[in-house]
């Protein structure tokens, strides 16, 4: 690491030049509560400066403290630790990470941008993984790059549902395929159906696939009729707006699966099955274990269903459900 020599000096503010954003990290980070600290009892961080080739100072380290002085008119002069060198570099970078580091650690997006900055800065992938990420609390897993790196090309939308962890990070490899407008209908649909990390898994490949066989992108499969109006159906809650889309989807994802349930249905009306005794097929007929219920009150009602569930296992009806799957 060179070495650097900075001073704590005062600076003009129309010195620094905010536009130069060498160093700058984005944030989704609400702002608010660091701009109520400093109105109420002043900048106690000072920023950390670097001389510009224009003459002007460029932020290092403390562009949301610049924006908060700037929004409450505190505009006169600062004071700041300024560096003695004029030439981006790496190793300052790694001041502002440090800076920031001692009073909070940086989410998922902002480490995406890191990532970003230091390859731009011309640091390979193995020397960032050797010399950075220990550094930043992530030792030396290269599966660092696979699970962040993308993530500062995504929306908003996507990054701020990441900070919220209402997405797992897992899916963002195959978000990233998708163009801009599929992407944006992907976060609308977990957003309006509320779904859990699991089911954004399941939902997402689903829906990728089912486009991929109907010759559609996923903003055109979602803005269907049939899609559409279960979406927006007033009577029907999340979960079950949720097993609606989830059923339709299977059908079209596997055309063979609503056939099996249409002759499944067939063979269990022949078998007249009576009430209480309720054979459940496996979920969307992928194993082949069943379920059997029975629900009685008295030993000779429990002794009829036995019968009866022999009757089935004698006329074939059993073995032809199990024959389906």
């Amino acid at each position: 690491m060179i070495k650097t020599q900075f001073a704590f000096v005062p600076v003009k503010f129309d010195e620094i030049d905010d536009a130069d954003h060498t160093y700058y990290i984005p944030s989704c980070r609400n702002i608010k509560p660091l701009l109520t600290s400093i109105e109420q009892i002043g900048l106690l961080n000072p920023p950390i400066l670097q001389p510009n080739n224009s003459g002007q100072f460029r932020i290092v380290c403390g562009f949301r403290r610049v924006r908060v002085l700037r929004e409450l008119g505190m505009t006169t002069k600062l004071s700041a630790f300024v560096f003695d060198s004029v030439e981006p570099a790496s190793e300052i970078l790694l001041h502002a990470l440090l800076d920031n580091l001692t009073h909070r650690d940086f989410n998922p997006v902002e480490l995406s941008y890191i990532l970003q900055r230091l390859q731009e800065f011309g640091l390979t992938r193995e020397k960032i993984l050797a010399d950075f990420l220990p550094i930043l609390g992530f030792g030396r897993n290269p599966k660092v790059f696979e699970l962040y790196e993308g993530i500062a090309h995504l929306s908003h939308d996507w990054q701020k549902a990441i900070i919220d962890d209402r997405v797992p990070l897992d899916l963002l490899h195959t978000i990233q395929t998708l163009d801009d407008l599929d992407s944006a209908v992907m976060i609308k649909v977990f957003d309006t159906l509320r779904l859990g990390k699991n089911r954004q898994r399941e939902f997402l490949q689903l829906l990728v696939d089912v486009a991929q066989i109907q010759h559609l992108t996923i903003a055109q499969l979602t803005a269907e009729q049939w899609f559409t109006q279960i979406l927006t159906e007033p009577s029907w809650t999340f979960s079950q707006k949720t097993e609606h889309l989830k059923e339709l989807l299977w059908e079209k994802r596997y055309p063979r699966y609503i056939t099996v349930k249409n002759q499944y249905e067939e063979v269990l009306k022949a078998s007249q099955m009576p009430p209480g005794l309720d054979l459940h097929h496996p979920p969307y007929f992928e194993t082949n274990e069943f379920s059997l219920n029975i629900r009685f009150s008295s030993l000779s009602e429990l002794l009829q269903k036995l019968d009866h569930l022999e009757m089935m296992i004698k006329n074939g009806y059993i073995q032809k459900m199990i024959d389906l799957v």
